[in-house]
């Protein structure tokens, strides 16, 4: 269901970015359009995952979210700093969607888990 919202909210943002970067910088317009497919599905995916984080805070232990955060803090190190060295402002943007990426998919997995959890102790009583 997530990747719905995911989907959508890329096509949505698409046209916001061209039209606040048309409207506040106008003079970066061409450097905008290269890297405008890659912003939006950036910010959707985190977008998707600030809305999962809400249930993960409340139904998952602390310490599991420490561990998500700390993989995703050393992932966005290596891929940003990889990405750009080797590919500049394009590599970077790609590093956040990988690292976005594998938050949102951590925090579904997690929530999956969660939720298998409770099923199988309601079957039990």
């Amino acid at each position: 269901m997530s990747i719905i919202f995911v989907i959508l909210c890329s096509i949505i943002t698409v046209p916001i970015i061209y039209l606040t970067t048309k409207i506040l910088y106008s003079k970066y317009i061409e450097n905008i359009e290269k890297i405008m497919i890659l912003l939006s599905i950036s910010g959707s995916i985190s977008f998707v995952s600030s809305m999962m984080k809400r249930f993960v805070v409340r139904y998952a232990k602390s310490i599991k979210l420490v561990n998500i955060y700390v993989i995703h803090i050393i992932i966005f190190a290596v891929f940003g700093f990889i990405g750009a060295k080797v590919y500049g402002l394009n590599g970077f943007i790609v590093s956040t969607i990988i690292t976005r990426f594998q938050l949102w998919l951590s925090f579904l997995i997690l929530l999956y888990k969660i939720i298998k959890k409770e099923t199988e102790n309601v079957k039990k009583i």
